[in-house]
């Protein structure tokens, strides 16, 4: 067990490095594009030599490949810095999601569901008016963080434009049910374009590991790309009917556009834009919807006086370059844009 857990760790962590410094993954052009060293051995004095990005994702399917994931039990865990089959399951979904292998993601996703699929119930902040999502939440299937503070939540201080902001639902409680504090226009004036707010609650949402939702969002998504578009919407619904107050709930099978593909994928980008909001998801996910024609679509940031700024589909921005100190010291790792 502590094997096949650290060996799915390790998968993760180059399946989230990979998609930072490295193209998207398309088995067309895969075997002739960089990708990145795969750190398998621990001796420090060899040099790890960057791969194909094929080979990249076919190591990292190998940490989490069904004889290793059958060595994790088949429950959840009570702490957030361990986990079992349902981060091991979600791992492989979500590696094989990133490679359009929509199919075999869905099965995955699945199991990772049948494990745990609790939903986080935000209905509480309709009568305390504070979110507060704590790290051992039990949707979480492994909770890793990018603060060093004790006492913040990832969303807090963050600017949220107002492009984002109208992505929020009518009667969405953290937005709509949270303090009139927690939300302000007068800091989001001053760090962003007019309309802009800061978000300042305390709510940990998990930014660079993994929960349930997210398994929900990679189901729905493979099922509408399945054609089975109501089923997959009702997984969103699963998820909504925690986030939106029952006055304003209604399914997303009632939407206009929601019996095509593209209305039900413009009905699932747009509540998971909210949902993964401040994670590693939403970087991700527009990379691949860029790499396919049906979804392709600039990212257009208007910034008013200053001017509007546009990262179009192809753009080399949609990769990271390898810090100059890694340069250096590997010379294997060219850049990958």
């Amino acid at each position: 067990r502590i094997i096949a857990e650290a060996r799915v760790m390790r998968a993760y962590l180059h399946f989230l490095a990979v998609n930072l410094y490295a193209r998207q993954y398309d088995d067309a052009t895969a075997s002739t594009l960089g990708g990145i060293a795969y750190v398998d051995d621990t001796d420090v004095s060899v040099q790890k030599t960057k791969l194909p990005l094929d080979q990249v994702y076919a190591k990292a399917l190998e940490d989490c490949s069904d004889d290793v994931l059958a060595c994790l039990k088949q429950t959840a865990v009570d702490n957030s810095s361990r986990f079992e089959a349902d981060f091991g399951y979600g791992v492989r979904a979500r590696i094989l999601f990133q490679m359009k292998h929509y199919d075999e993601a869905l099965k995955y996703a699945n199991l990772a569901l049948g494990v745990n699929g609790t939903i986080e119930d935000r209905s509480e902040i309709a009568n305390t008016a504070t979110w507060l999502k704590y790290e051992d939440a039990p949707n979480n299937y492994l909770y890793i963080t990018f603060l060093n503070q004790e006492n913040a939540g990832e969303m807090s201080g963050y600017t949220i434009t107002p492009a984002a902001l109208s992505l929020y639902e009518p009667g969405d409680y953290v937005r709509y049910y949270s303090r009139e504090e927690d939300w302000d226009d007068n800091m989001g004036r001053t760090y962003g374009v007019e309309g802009s707010m800061v978000y300042s609650g305390d709510a940990r949402v998990n930014p660079f590991g993994m929960r349930a939702e997210q398994m929900y969002y990679v189901a729905a998504e493979c099922l509408i790309r399945k054609g089975q578009y109501a089923e997959g919407l009702k997984l969103i619904d699963k998820v909504r009917e925690k986030r939106i107050h029952p006055s304003k709930y209604a399914s997303l099978t009632t939407r206009d556009g929601a019996d095509t593909e593209a209305g039900a994928m413009k009905l699932l980008q747009d509540c998971k834009l909210i949902e993964m909001l401040c994670t590693y998801e939403t970087f991700f996910d527009l990379k691949r919807w860029n790499s396919e024609t049906a979804y392709a679509s600039p990212c257009v940031h208007d910034y008013k006086d200053y001017g509007s700024y546009t990262m179009n589909p192809d753009s080399p921005l949609w990769v990271l370059p390898f810090p100059q100190n890694a340069v250096n010291f590997n010379p294997s790792l060219t850049q990958n844009f």
